[in-house]
């Protein structure tokens, strides 16, 4: 069990890494769009190296999946040492784990798709900033609205970009809370066995 909460979290923050940079970007844009250079630079500053994790984070997802599935696999083996409510809380870790695998994976083919989209973003406000703080705009409204000209092509990429990344995220979300609540009746399955084995020995 332990090394398959181990795994597992691998998988998890890869999935949150690039939920977090997604929504950095998100926001970084949204005070671009104020024409308010400083507080772009501050959000950006933030949102960058979030940003360049995200494609080593993914690159490195298709490892931690292989690792968690193995660990599943290796639980189903060991599974043969209890039996009763404790054996079948583990094979539902088993089963609900590989669920969740199969979500993560979709996810992952889905962000790839996607991510370029938000480096696009990522580079289109790094050069609004570079040129908003000069300052380059001579006043907010200026500033705003040439940003808005700045990104008007990519809009509706970037649109349909964050689309799809949300229903990628609504999509892992219902296994990912499922499997955590499987395996917290597991480790209280476990916890009933190894309290009846203590006080046996007594």
């Amino acid at each position: 069990m332990q090394t398959v909460a181990t795994d597992r979290k691998a998988v998890l923050r890869a999935v949150e890494a690039v939920e977090v940079a997604a929504t950095a970007l998100d926001a970084t844009d949204a005070v671009c769009f104020t024409g308010h250079g400083p507080e772009a630079r501050t959000s950006h500053r933030k949102a960058q190296p979030l940003e360049g994790a995200v494609a080593g984070r993914l690159r490195a997802l298709t490892g931690f999946l292989a690792a968690y599935r193995s660990a599943l696999t290796s639980l189903t083996a060991a599974s043969v040492a209890v039996d009763g409510p404790a054996r079948a809380a583990l094979l539902r870790v088993v089963t609900n784990g590989s669920r969740e695998a199969v979500a993560v994976e979709a996810f992952r083919v889905r962000a790839n798709g996607v991510w370029p989209q938000y480096v696009a973003l990522d580079g289109f406000e790094s050069l609004w900033i570079t040129r908003a703080v000069t300052p380059w705009y001579r006043s907010p409204e200026e500033g705003s609205a040439a940003y808005q000209v700045m990104v008007e092509d990519q809009r509706p990429a970037l649109a349909a970009a964050r689309t799809r990344l949300g229903e990628a995220v609504s999509s892992v979300e219902g296994p990912i809370r499922a499997q955590s609540a499987t395996l917290a009746a597991a480790d209280s399955a476990l916890a009933a066995v190894r309290a009846r084995g203590t006080s046996g020995g007594k």
